[in-house]
Formats: structure tokens, sequence, C-alpha cells
């Protein structure tokens, strides 16, 4: 599992690489620890809807019905995160969801990309 300071440093990271990438719209801060919680812990995704459509890489009229207004907007920056930060065994299919979800994520270790956003000391 995750120490509280590796998650609180993903999380900050998070929100810095959020700040650098909002020009597809911004992906709400209600959904980062959800983000987190599955890449680290590789705990299903909630809320799950929107948030597995997105991991499984549903077709885009799809995963439009399932976003509320805020995710809607960010759905560019949805995908420069999938594509950027997430691991690509973490995500493109439902088959990828579930085995990153029975393996525990990355089991709380950081991931190298995202920890390039924000330098906090342990």
């Amino acid at each position: 599992m995750t120490t509280a300071t590796t998650y609180q440093r993903m999380m900050l990271c998070l929100h810095g690489w959020v700040l650098c990438n909002t020009g597809g719209g911004a992906i709400p801060a209600y959904m980062h620890d959800h983000i987190m919680s599955y890449l680290l812990n590789g705990l299903r995704p909630d809320p799950g809807d929107f948030l597995e459509a997105v991991i499984c890489d549903l077709p885009f009229s799809q995963v439009v019905p399932l976003a509320d207004d805020q995710n809607r907007e960010a759905l560019l920056t949805w995908h420069r995160l999938l594509y950027n930060v997430f691991p690509s065994e973490a995500w493109r299919s439902r088959e990828n969801m579930d085995l990153w979800i029975e393996r525990g994520g990355t089991k709380g270790e950081p991931l190298p990309y995202l920890e390039r956003y924000v330098d906090v000391e342990d």
C-alpha cells in the first residue's frame, strides 16, 4: 500500500500536471484522488461509470454521456493524462483495467513521469 508521503507527493505532482495541461479544460480536483487511488493502489475507479469508461478507452460516443459538465469540458486533458501519465498497462481496455486492479496498481510506487511536475521533498 502507498505511504502517506508518497501518496501526498503524487497528488501534488498530479495537481502540477493538471495546471500545466489545462488547454483542453482542467480535470476537476474532485477526480484527482480517484485517479491516484487507481494508479498507485489499484482501487476500482469511483465514481465508476465515467472514469472506468475513460480508463477502458471506450468510444467517445459512450464516454461523453457519462461525463458531468466539468469532465466533459476536460476530455482533451483526460486524453493527455492517459497518454502521457498512465502506464500503458493501466488503461486502453477493461481487461487492462481489471488486471491493473488485481495487481494493486504500482503497489505504492511513484509514477516517474508525474514526479517531474512538482519538486517536493519527503
